[in-house]
């Protein structure tokens, strides 16, 4: 890529040249692969001062400013490309790729939860809203037979946690009402 990159990220390029993907699905893009990823995906339409550095092997991009000092990794939806949705994953790449490396080492689920509803909701309109910001396909009058004969009921067994902040921004309130484990 001709644009400018982050010096700590061209850094790790150059050590890494054909990029690293982990277990938990993490993938930092190589430099053979990194314009490819950011042209399909058109970053430069949605979000012309970042490059798109990795992913979750799902629906989320990874993100640095395209300024030589950048250190803070962002997250983004892929359907939803705009600054106003990004998420800071972490103030430092660096430290970040320690972090995955640790947690792999460790606990290979360690970015992922499965999100359960604890309690019934106030209102029928907080069930809806928790199905449509999780993009679930469950049936609302399933969700709320299942609470009322027990609790909790599982929603997702499994998402990246970075992903459902993106879902669930602007809507924490709705959090209340759910666990992760």
């Amino acid at each position: 890529m001709k644009k400018t990159m982050p010096r700590i990220y061209q850094e790790w390029l150059d050590n890494n040249p054909i990029g690293v993907m982990w277990e938990n699905g993490i993938k930092i893009y190589g430099s053979q692969e990194l314009e490819e990823r950011n042209i399909t995906f058109e970053c430069d339409k949605y979000l012309p001062l970042y490059v798109a550095v990795g992913d979750d092997s799902g629906d989320a991009l990874f993100f640095m400013q395209r300024d030589v000092s950048s250190k803070v990794v962002y997250a983004s939806d892929v359907g939803d490309m705009t600054e106003a949705n990004m998420v800071i994953v972490s103030n430092d790449f660096n430290k970040w790729i320690k972090g995955i490396n640790e947690a792999e080492e460790l606990d290979n689920n360690g970015d992922y939860c499965a999100v359960y509803i604890e309690k019934i909701p106030e209102t029928i309109t907080d069930v809806i809203h928790i199905k449509k910001y999780l993009r679930l396909n469950l049936s609302t009058g399933e969700i709320m037979k299942t609470l009322k004969k027990q609790q909790p009921v599982l929603l997702l067994p499994r998402i990246h946690k970075c992903k459902l902040r993106v879902l669930m921004r602007g809507h924490e309130e709705l959090l209340n009402y759910l666990s992760l484990k």
